[in-house]
């Protein structure tokens, strides 16, 4: 009996968790570009607060599923300051780096290496 409570709790969890995923995520995609920038900058919501369609409204229910789990996937594991960075940049950490290439003992190294400078490209040794 008590496993079959604590999986009822798990299960209301994950639901719970689920809607509160769809309803933040179907309110962001309803922001036009320009309130969501505000939202990016500013920390402000437009007033009054839409009430748009989403494109999340015509997923049914395991596409919506498929997608959190993609978010899910994602967003794992990413710090503040990683979503800081992206909001101020655009990237991810793994994104600013740029090709290394390099030779050792006759053979050809190619390396990705994350560099925080303003430029992307190949870099050579």
């Amino acid at each position: 009996m008590k496993s079959s409570i604590l999986n009822r709790v798990e299960r209301l969890e994950n639901e719970c968790n689920f809607i509160n995923w769809l309803l933040a995520q179907r309110f962001i995609e309803s922001l036009k570009v320009d309130e969501l920038e505000a939202y990016v900058r500013y920390g402000k919501l437009p007033e009054p607060v839409p009430t748009r369609r989403s494109d999340l409204d015509r997923l049914d229910r395991d596409r919506l599923l498929k997608r959190r789990q993609e978010d899910t996937r994602h967003y794992e594991g990413r710090t503040s300051d990683d979503l800081q960075r992206f909001r101020e940049k655009g990237l991810w950490p793994e994104e600013l780096g740029k090709l290394h290439y390099s030779k050792r003992n006759g053979c050809l190294y190619v390396e990705w290496r994350i560099e925080e400078g303003p430029e992307k490209g190949c870099q050579t040794e």
